[in-house]
């Protein structure tokens, strides 16, 4: 059976970990798998237990030059058909190794439709001098970053697993829930989620927000729900375990990222029958599409984004068709199944 590797610089759960642990699951079906984590102390426990059994999990040790020398070692002896990387600090180690080893398929991945000046740098060289083709999660990160101009960009969305529980067909609770799951970072733009709930409470509007997340603007946030006096209509939970519980439990997915690849937690919502209000930005216009199960706004309107959530919850029929419409876009574009042929493809 021919190997394959799988390289990432954390095992920390996050969107490109995630999408690690799917590819690697996902190609264990046909080729050895390794799962290869750079930073080897930065392993979460559940997310390594959602890897098939037949995945070897290797966790990279010491300085920066033991753990490089340590990759060649592990490809020179796997001699793997390709090499999958995700994230800047993963595919810059996994293409020098690997063409050091001789590997001829390398993929690195690029996970967002922003990256700051340094790590653009890097990624274009990746790209131009040691990369078979570049996968990219979002069609607008790959005209944004590259523009277009170069043949070895490809797009592959991610993927979701069927939740073990749906929001489908179950009646909108009183008061209505909307809610987000995020790291807490400038991108992701929390502020302007805040303020959102801030307009529906002020509009008389039954609301109460469930944000789920971490992240170092923690204190920040906590600090802008006691300004804005929302703390009796806001639950914060910090990395909780049974994240699709508390999503189906849910009404409405709110997202106000300011920039975005393809989100993992809308199609985590919509996976769970989640209509979902959220700021146009990356490839989000897959997951929404605009009017059939939920609604787009642009980055930072409080206003609009607030009378989309209005929109979804003001009718019990309308929510129920809306919520119907987020499972078939789960089914029509972002199966495993859809996801391995793009994968396999490549190989």
């Amino acid at each position: 059976m021919a190997s394959v590797s799988v390289v990432t610089s954390t095992l920390k759960i996050g969107g490109a970990e995630k999408q690690a642990v799917l590819l690697a699951n996902v190609l264990s079906e046909r080729y050895q798998v390794t799962l290869i984590v750079l930073h080897g102390a930065a392993v979460d426990d559940l997310l390594k237990g959602q890897l098939r059994n037949e995945v070897e999990v290797i966790c990279l040790r010491g300085g920066l030059f033991v753990r490089f020398s340590r990759l060649i070692s592990v490809f020179s002896g796997l001699r793997p058909k390709a090499i999958f990387s995700f994230m800047t600090a993963a595919n810059l180690f996994a293409a020098f190794a690997g063409r050091i080893c001789g590997v001829r398929r390398i993929y690195p991945s690029i996970r967002s439709a922003y990256l700051p000046y340094h790590k653009l740098f890097v990624e274009r060289q990746i790209t131009r001098r040691l990369a078979t083709k570049v996968v990219f999660n979002s069609e607008r990160a790959l005209q944004k970053i590259f523009n277009g101009i170069y043949s070895k960009g490809v797009v592959i969305h991610n993927c979701v697993l069927p939740p073990s529980a749906r929001k489908a067909g179950r009646p909108i609770n009183d008061p209505f829930v909307v809610v987000s799951v995020a790291r807490f970072t400038p991108e992701k733009d929390i502020p302007t989620a805040l303020r959102v709930i801030g307009r529906l409470r002020e509009a008389g509007a039954n609301a109460r927000y469930r944000l789920i997340g971490y992240g170092p603007l923690e204190k920040h946030i906590r600090s802008l729900v006691r300004e804005l006096r929302l703390g009796d209509h806001i639950d914060l939970l910090i990395a909780p375990d049974d994240i699709n519980g508390l999503l189906a439990a849910s009404d409405v997915a709110l997202s106000t990222s300011v920039v975005e690849g393809l989100s993992n937690s809308l199609l985590e919502a919509a996976a769970v029958g989640l209509p979902i209000v959220a700021t146009d930005v990356g490839d989000t216009c897959a997951i929404v599409e605009h009017g059939v199960n939920g609604f787009l706004a642009s980055p930072g309107n409080v206003d609009e984004l607030a009378t989309n959530v209005l929109r979804v919850v003001e009718n019990q029929e309308r929510y129920w068709g809306l919520s119907a419409a987020s499972l078939d876009v789960v089914e029509r574009k972002f199966t495993q199944k859809v996801f391995a042929a793009k994968y396999s493809d490549l190989l």
